[in-house]
Parts: C-alpha cells; sequence; structure tokens
C-alpha cells in the first residue's frame, strides 16, 4: 500500500497499563449487564460440553463483562474503527479521465448475478497480500484454550476517507448512493481488511 497515502494501522498509547491490573484468578461471579443480558449470554458457545471448568467458564466471562464495549452482538450495534487507530482509507488512483455509463437494461431476475467495478481499473495497485494461513496460525501453536470471535462486518467498520466516496457511487431504485465504508471487491480491500 502507498504508505504516504494510507499509513498502517497503528496502536494508539493504552488508557492503562495491562499488566498493572492483571486478571483475578477468582473473579467474581458473572452479573448480567445491560448489555450482556442473560439471552445473550447463553447465546455464547462454551462447545464441547464441559470443555471448560466452571472456573475458566467464570473467568471468560468476567473478561466478557469487562470488555462488553469492544464487543458486537447484533449489526446494531457494531461501531467504526476509531481514527486513532487509522485514519479513513483512501482509494489510491491514477490519473484519469472520470466517466459515466449509461445503465445497462438487465433482467430482474439475474440482477444479483451482475455488478461492474470499474473502479479497480483504476485504482493503484497494492502488492501487499494477505498474511499466509500458516504464519497466522502458528503463534497458536502449543497453546492450551482458543477462542473464535466472528469478524462481524470487517469491511464496514473501516470508513472510506470522504474524498474517495463519491468514487464508490451507484444509481438504485432509491436514488444515487455511494459507500461509506472500505468496499468489498475492490482492489487492495482485502491487504487493507
Amino acid at each position: 500500500m502507498l504508505k504516504d497515502i494510507n499509513p498502517p494501522l497503528g496502536r494508539p498509547p493504552l488508557s492503562r497499563d495491562p499488566y498493572d491490573t492483571p486478571l483475578s484468578p477468582k473473579p467474581p461471579k458473572f452479573m448480567v449487564t445491560s448489555k450482556i443480558t442473560q439471552g445473550r449470554f447463553e447465546l455464547i458457545s462454551f462447545e464441547p460440553p464441559g470443555w471448560l471448568s466452571e472456573e475458566e467458564k467464570s473467568l471468560l466471562m468476567s473478561v466478557i463483562g469487562l470488555r462488553e464495549k469492544g464487543i458486537a452482538l447484533s449489526a446494531e450495534e457494531r461501531g467504526l474503527l476509531k481514527h486513532s487507530y487509522g485514519k479513513p482509507y483512501k482509494i489510491p488512483l491514477i490519473p484519469h479521465t472520470p466517466w459515466k455509463k449509461k445503465p445497462i437494461p438487465i433482467p430482474k431476475p439475474i440482477i444479483p448475478q451482475f455488478i461492474e467495478v470499474d473502479l479497480n481499473k483504476v485504482t493503484i495497485k497494492d502488492a501487499g497480500l494477505p498474511q499466509h494461513i500458516e504464519e497466522f496460525v502458528d503463534a497458536f501453536s502449543g497453546r492450551a484454550c482458543y477462542g473464535l470471535g466472528d469478524i462481524m462486518g470487517g469491511y464496514d467498520e473501516r470508513e472510506l476517507e470522504t474524498s474517495t466516496r463519491p468514487l464508490t457511487k451507484f444509481e438504485t431504485p432509491l436514488g444515487r448512493l455511494k459507500l461509506t465504508g472500505l468496499p468489498q471487491g475492490e482492489t487492495n480491500s482485502v491487504a487493507v481488511y
């Protein structure tokens, strides 16, 4: 990625030293909160049954309670990446003449099969590739416990820089719309995500 246009994501200063406040080996019993309700607590999978001891389950729920602001359990709770981690993404372009194509009539039954993104033709390509899965997984080898958090809408959490949003305009029956988040399928989006 062109680092002068889109610098890499950073780590903002921590508000506290995580080592000054380690987790208690005997956490208090988990109390439901306004966000982590009893119903939502029951949705969290601790599979396979009996795999975690009651103490381990209690510790995990304590951590979830402490970090509830960083957890989205529905689309409405999703947020955006803070600008202190990374500024909105600016689509890098080569010089070109803006274009407008006349809409091509597509029969309604096959509309979901078609989407054309000419933006990829003028986007500066990034040689960055996603991380090799082997390198990613190696960091977990030898660990006793794994967790999986579903990354809900990762493309939506990274904003598009305001000046590049018009590049993503498209026509709909509701009128002209444009994306405000990282476009899926756009050149470089996977490397940015």
